[in-house]
């Protein structure tokens, strides 16, 4: 009886160790071998795992992932708002460009809306002036009789009303005689010879010439110097 009670008090206390273990650890002993049996990789080893997967990834062998589609729709979405940008701006560029037309467009309506009734008055205007140089041709002023002479000043007066109704509609005559032929202002008629004066000068007008604004409303009818060489004077009484 002895002996048995020793040998089975020697096998508990061999296996209390393995008991307390387990106890400690939570798990069994031959689990815990087990998993204490694994090694981790060494890192040269883990590091040459990778590049491997790497390379796989480049070669095009492992596919990457997908592209996210909201990346397209984004695109799509500014490609979109730059279009509606540039177009909304166009359209404000042609508004201005056309509210300043339509503004120039009421200025020269403003400006020229005399142009074609001053175009019928310039022949009143031209009669007017024919009357007062025919009259300069006759006899003095002086040896005029009386009815004569308040007749021509008020052809006179008339005119110079006219002239002054002209101005206040911006309306200038232009003043040919004595310049240098401009093409823009004056319509050659003929040309003078003469050698007092040098070639392209105004030497005669046959009617004056007008601006309404900036504007060319007729052109003055002249004559234009030659030029050339004075001719020599004979002596006839030799």
């Amino acid at each position: 009886m002895n002996v048995n009670d020793n040998s089975e008090q020697a096998g508990a206390g061999s296996q209390r160790p393995q008991e307390q273990d387990e106890q400690r650890d939570g798990r069994p002993a031959g689990q815990r071998s087990d998993l204490e049996s694994e090694k981790l990789p060494d890192p040269p080893e883990a590091e040459a795992a990778d590049r491997g997967a790497i390379d796989e990834i480049l070669e095009g062998e492992v596919e990457p992932p997908p592209e996210d589609p909201r990346v397209g729709e984004v695109a799509a979405l500014q490609e979109e708002v730059a279009k509606l940008k540039d177009h909304l701006l166009r359209t404000m560029a042609e508004q201005e460009n056309a509210q300043k037309r339509h503004a120039k467009d009421r200025e020269d309506a403003v400006k020229y809306a005399a142009s074609k009734f001053a175009k019928d008055m310039l022949d009143v205007a031209d009669n007017l002036r024919r009357a007062i140089d025919s009259a300069a041709q006759g006899p003095k002023r002086e040896e005029l009789p009386e009815p004569m002479r308040n007749l021509l000043e008020g052809v006179e007066a008339t005119e110079r009303s006219l002239l002054q109704a002209f101005e206040r509609n911006g309306i200038q005559r232009i003043e040919a005689m004595g310049e240098k032929f401009n093409p823009n202002l004056h319509e050659a008629m003929f040309e003078v010879e003469d050698p007092n004066q040098p070639a392209g000068i105004v030497v005669q007008v046959m009617a004056p010439g007008y601006t309404i604004a900036d504007r060319l409303l007729r052109p003055a009818q002249v004559g234009v110097s030659r030029g050339g060489q004075a001719q020599p004077r004979v002596d006839t009484k030799a």
